[in-house]
């Protein structure tokens, strides 16, 4: 298969090539391949059409994952930072009084132990509509490795649900920092749409937390976008750090640069980006089986989803943000010579498609 795939980028490089061409003869062909691929790439799809008319008229169940909790560290995030800044102002009980809202949740014994044992927080999930799963429940694939398998089924057991509530699907992590108002926002902006929408998130270290902690009162932490757009860029994760495009030698390779514009404002391009909302269709769930490890969701998915005209960016902080708590540190390699570079490295369509597209985080 390798040796295929190979075949078909020399075959399509050689093709490229008649674009720049002189003859007259070589840019029709390339331009009847281009056609050719505009429709290949981009078909007239009945099933957005269907879903245009459906979330157009029933658009009011809101149906929330969080990404599948075990250990003391992620356990102990959510009740730390994640779940006190979903509680804040304008965020999940904002939605829970305008929407019909459904969250699930999938823990660990760790976890399990530790939501029985905090009152408050465990009392503000049972006033909520929450469902809770241990993961003792779910089962490794044989063809998946242990976390894609706990990962992707309960995914899978989660957009179920919402295709047949006809429900839009809103993904978070316990790693996560929310602001105030992120919910407000990004329900607001999805309301009565059929696509699949993203926005970009920073990365940042363990030492952002002290800080965050500042912010918390009475067990909830209130924060703004733009307070948490400035620790963010304060408290960045190392990579993040080496991601800036005016260094020498930098890691903007990787499909992600930022550029500081004032005290205020980053302009940020993004290269790899998941799914942060999902509008589900039956054929959704065929492909969610059919993929081998969960590292796809913001490579594979985003490119499945740009095929069908369902993805959408939201580019500016102010509308959606959010930080990602990294709590361990991975190897990196600096490219040399790269000043000024930030073009993907990659020939993916999602990529090249975050990759042209400049938005701004504003502090």
């Amino acid at each position: 298969m390798k040796i295929i795939h190979q075949l078909v980028r020399s075959i399509a490089n050689y093709f490229a090539e008649f674009k720049y061409s002189k003859s007259i003869f070589k840019k029709k062909i390339y331009n009847f391949l281009f056609v050719f691929s505009e429709s290949f790439i981009f078909p007239n799809d009945k099933r957005l059409t269907d879903l245009i008319k459906l979330k157009r008229n029933n658009n009011k169940n809101i149906f929330i994952y969080i990404l599948p909790i075990w250990g003391e560290v992620y356990s102990d995030a959510f009740f730390d930072h994640f779940l006190p800044s979903l509680l804040s102002k304008n965020n999940i009980w904002w939605l829970a009084n305008n929407y019909n809202v459904k969250i699930f949740i999938y823990g660990d014994n760790i976890f399990e132990f530790k939501l029985k044992n905090n009152t408050f927080y465990n009392e503000q999930l049972k006033k909520l509509n929450t469902q809770f799963q241990n993961l003792d429940s779910f089962k490794q694939d044989k063809d998946r490795d242990y976390l894609s398998s706990i990962i992707l089924n309960t995914y899978i057991e989660h957009a179920t649900d919402c295709l047949n509530n006809n429900a839009t699907s809103i993904n978070l992590a316990a790693d996560h920092i929310l602001p105030s108002n992120y919910l407000k926002n990004l329900s607001t902006i999805i309301h009565g749409k059929p696509f699949c929408y993203s926005h970009s998130h920073m990365r940042v270290s363990t030492n952002i937390l002290n800080s965050i902690y500042e912010y918390k009162k009475d067990n909830i932490i209130d924060i703004s976008s733009d307070k948490l757009v400035f620790l963010s860029k304060k408290y960045p994760f190392s990579h993040i750090k080496h991601m800036n495009d005016e260094l020498d030698s930098n890691l903007t390779h990787l499909g992600f640069s930022w550029r500081e514009i004032n005290n205020n404002n980053y302009a940020v391009v993004n290269g790899v980006i998941g799914t942060m909302t999902f509008n589900f269709i039956e054929d959704d769930i065929n492909f969610l089986n059919s993929l081998n490890s969960w590292s796809a969701h913001d490579r594979q998915i985003p490119q499945y989803l740009l095929t069908s005209k369902r993805m959408k960016l939201i580019s500016s902080s102010d509308l959606a943000f959010l930080a990602e708590v990294t709590y361990s540190e991975s190897e990196f390699i600096l490219k040399k010579n790269n000043k000024y570079n930030d073009l993907t490295k990659s020939n993916k369509l999602a990529s090249n498609t975050w990759n042209s597209i400049v938005g701004n985080w504003r502090s």
